[in-house]
Parts: C-alpha cells; structure tokens; sequence
C-alpha cells in the first residue's frame, strides 16, 4: 500500500485553500513561483510529487511557513495513514 497519495492530495488540497483564501488563481500562484499553472494544478489535486523547494516556494508566495503546510498534513492525514498503515502491517 503507497501513502504518498494520501499525503499529497491533503497537502495539495491545503495550498489550494491558502491560494484561494489570498483570491488568487492558479495563473497567478504560477507567475508568482515560477511554477507551470499545469503543475501547480497536479500539486492540488494530489497527482505529483513535489520537493522541499518546490514547497518553499509556494509557501512564501502565499504569506505562509513550509511548516505551517507539513502541520495542516499532520492533522488531517496522519491519523487517517496510521489506520492504513496498521491494515498494511497487519495483511502481511
């Protein structure tokens, strides 16, 4: 069983939140972080991996904190990756 989706439609979910909060579209997040819309979009809907930088970058675009986005993950899909992880264990 692969977690990484999980974990990056949470935090792909999350920066659309904040994007969106500021009013903005993806065109604008992409002009502001160098970022293609495309991928942009992929990273909100939970279909592409992304690096550390990568997430600097959107961070700071959008008045926020890497942290602050790792956190938002912590609370919302980290239970929910402990309970597939546990099924994971436990079928082997």
């Amino acid at each position: 069983m692969n977690l990484q989706p999980l974990s990056n439609s949470k935090i792909g979910e999350y920066i659309r939140i904040r994007r969106e909060a500021k009013g903005w579209s993806q065109d604008k997040l992409s002009k502001e972080t160098g970022i293609t819309q495309q991928y942009i979009s992929e990273i909100e809907l939970g279909k592409r991996n992304f690096a550390n930088d990568l997430i600097l970058h959107i961070a700071l675009a959008l008045d926020t904190v890497p942290s602050e986005i790792w956190l938002q993950f912590e609370r919302e899909a980290l239970p929910e990756a402990r309970i597939k992880w546990k099924e994971m264990k436990d079928q082997e």
